[in-house]
């Protein structure tokens, strides 16, 4: 905040007016929050999920955890592709819809 100030005494109540909007406008705090939506949210974590199961995989020593794991993040790469096709399918159809109705 940058608050410019007379040191004239003609200006005094303005000065001092200047100096309290510039105090509380420092007190002002924001939170950025990610506009997502559901759709998106789920792919994220689904992708999040699945690097985490690539790592435990990298890491696995034993034969059948490895197994395991592999097919925790096959599942998981299915899921995520059946939500983004369902979501593209929505968007085509909205883009159909509009198309019609511009007609």
């Amino acid at each position: 905040m940058l608050a410019t100030i007379s040191p004239a005494y003609d200006n005094y109540e303005e000065t001092i007016s200047t100096l309290r909007y510039a105090d509380q406008a420092k007190k002002i705090v924001n939170h950025a929050i990610i506009n997502e939506d559901e759709p998106g949210t789920v792919i994220r974590e689904l992708r999040d999920e699945i690097d985490k199961l690539r790592k435990e995989l990298a890491d696995a020593k034993a034969e059948k955890s490895a197994e395991k794991l592999h097919a925790e993040i096959n599942e998981n790469e299915k899921l995520m592709r059946t939500i983004t096709k369902d979501w593209q399918e929505r968007i085509a159809e909205t883009d159909r819809i509009s198309k019609v109705q511009e007609k």
